[in-house]
């Protein structure tokens, strides 16, 4: 099998897992057989689905704060226009605007956008193909890169539309977190390629500005166990408490791209 990403040849089974593959040259996870993305149905009109969703909104929102955190940090958030890909409910387009800046999105999810937030965000896709009629100062990739099949070349479509002094914004799964080594099965079924810094160092046309590793307490506790009871307890307990802690081997990898010379 080889890999996805860089093409080669070194490449071992993952954790025992059939379906998924790391590279032994440039470090990625990948899935063996990517599946066609399709849009998800409309939102079940039930007790359980609605309060689920109740509380999902409550925890985008903690994490968009988050987001909006670490650009203030890393670039003092002085941007004029944002576009945010995969934007959930749009906690994070909103966030920007309260900024003061002028942000829109693009969500897939028909049962996500149905419940969204703000009317900045729209429904379709963005993909390698996807053409857009205006640049912006920010485009943002948060929890969704490892979703694509091809996110080199969404990356690649993506910088077309950024302004020469912007920024990319990608909040992704880091793969060398030890946490994903003793719970793989949180990762699988769900991403298709886990993207490393190796990759992202490589990357034409691109160069890092910032790669910094999060422990999110925040997913952690979400992912132990998917129940109502069990959300609304750590939504109780991450209101208060902080969400996100500067951690090298950390599962949560935010990073800063610009365009290279």
């Amino acid at each position: 099998m080889n890999c996805k990403i860089c093409d080669s040849e070194k490449t071992k089974i993952w954790f025992d897992d059939k379906d998924y593959f790391t590279c032994l040259d440039c470090d990625c996870i990948f899935r063996s057989r990517l599946p066609t993305i399709t849009t998800i149905t409309t939102i079940q009109n039930n007790l359980k689905e609605k309060l689920g969703v109740i509380i999902s909104k409550r925890f985008w929102s903690i994490v968009a704060n988050q987001y909006v955190k670490y650009l203030k940090t890393k670039t003092g958030l002085k941007f004029k226009t944002a576009f945010d890909i995969g934007s959930a409910y749009g906690h994070f387009v909103k966030k920007l605007e309260e900024n003061d800046i002028d942000a829109v999105g693009i969500e897939k999810a028909q049962r996500i956008y149905d419940e969204r937030v703000t009317n900045k965000i729209k429904l379709g896709f963005f993909d390698e193909s996807t053409n857009l009629d205006k640049k912006y100062d920010l485009i943002c990739l948060t929890q969704m890169i490892y979703y694509l099949n091809d996110p080199i070349s969404v990356l690649n479509n993506a910088k077309k539309f950024l302004n020469p002094d912007g920024f990319i914004f990608i909040a992704t799964y880091s793969v060398i977190s030890p946490f994903f080594k003793k719970y793989p099965k949180i990762m699988q079924g769900e991403a298709n390629i886990m993207l490393s810094r190796k990759n992202f160092e490589n990357l034409y046309g691109f160069k890092i500005i910032d790669f910094t590793n999060f422990r999110s307490d925040l997913f952690l506790e979400r992912r132990k166990q998917s129940n109502v009871f069990n959300e609304i307890k750590n939504y109780v307990k991450f209101h208060f408490k902080q969400s996100f802690t500067e951690f090298e081997q950390g599962q949560i990898s935010f990073i800063l791209l610009q365009i290279s010379d």
